[in-house]
């Protein structure tokens, strides 16, 4: 009876998830520098960028194509293995005995993958396995019991309208929730900053972006060994803050705006809970006020822009060369 090596379907999974890092990392520098040179497109155009990104990162294929840059070629593991004989089933039956054959040739694969590795790469396999994993549910355990902890200190909270609680035990305001959203206001909010601030919790709520930013924080966790993907994560939410201070502001005139700008720092100066949730006094409020008093008129052209730039990165930076 053979015995199937222990933690193998966690091995293989870590071992393509860095291999999937490495080329989603081509395609976060790409982005990083279309977002340095493109100061002027909307960000509600850019989160389109860091979405594209986020979804190479847990795409399991690789793509050929001709025109990528990226210097990576990558094989399938049943390519390198030798030619064995293994037992397969011949009962008359079509269906059967290729359902079974199949399966039995990808689980030989598999156990003749581990038993040609030496004894050092399996340890070293092993190790990089056992890191990751440790880091992972350090990481998920730590936000979790972030997340606990606010959500005890917010179970008093009083309702005020729908969706929206105000509560004595926090400063300025966020937007907390994945399924049942709920926006939570301090009890000393001043009424001037009151309408900004559940404006933009609104717009977040409207725009889903607890969700994108819930499973982007996922999707980091997964590649948190990689530090570009956590300065894609952190663009994305500044990025997100910006799209929706954008959304609120260009129709206003330059005095509302000027209020606008003052709630954000009057809300910069106070304690805020730093979770992966859409928060209105996100970092880097210096930022987020000279981009408010700044805003011009967005034009259309930016669209299609960024439309083309999503292709090009995507075939560019997304995929793997062929080799002859």
């Amino acid at each position: 009876m053979i015995k199937v090596p222990e933690f193998y379907a966690l091995k293989m999974i870590v071992m393509k998830l860095i291999q999937m890092s490495l080329i989603s990392s081509f395609m976060i520098l790409s982005v990083i520098i279309i977002h340095k040179i493109g100061k002027k497109i909307p960000k509600k155009n850019m989160c389109i960028l860091w979405i594209l990104v986020f979804l190479r990162m847990v795409c399991p294929w690789n793509v050929k194509s001709n025109v990528s840059i990226l210097p990576i070629y990558t094989q399938q593991v049943g390519n390198m293995l030798h030619k064995t004989e293994i037992p397969l089933l011949q009962t008359g039956v079509h269906q059967l005995d290729t359902i079974y054959n199949r399966g039995m040739v990808q689980y030989n694969a598999i156990l003749k993958a581990m038993s040609h590795s030496t004894y050092k790469q399996r340890i070293c396999i092993r190790l990089i396995t056992y890191i990751w994993l440790i880091g992972t549910l350090a990481i998920l355990s730590y936000e979790l019991f972030k997340f606990v902890s606010i959500k005890v200190r917010l179970s008093k909270a009083i309702q005020e309208e729908k969706k929206i609680y105000r509560s004595d035990l926090i400063h300025g305001a966020f937007l907390m929730g994945i399924f049942h959203p709920r926006i939570y206001i301090s009890s000393g909010l001043e009424e001037k900053h009151r309408k900004y601030v559940l404006l933009h919790e609104q717009a977040h709520m409207k725009r889903r972006d607890h969700i994108l930013k819930f499973l982007a924080f996922l999707i980091t966790t997964m590649h948190w060994f990689n530090p570009l993907a956590w300065v894609a994560y952190r663009m994305l939410s500044n990025d997100i803050e910006l799209a929706v201070d954008e959304k609120i502001c260009l129709p206003l005139e330059k005095s509302k705006r000027i209020e606008y700008a003052n709630t954000l720092f009057s809300l910069a100066l106070v304690e805020h809970q730093q979770l992966p949730v859409a928060s209105f006094a996100s970092n880097p409020i210096k930022a987020r006020i000279k981009h408010v008093l700044s805003l011009q008129e967005q034009k259309k052209s930016y669209l299609l822009l960024v439309i083309g730039l999503a292709i090009l990165v995507s075939l560019c930076f997304g995929t793997c060369k062929v080799f002859p």
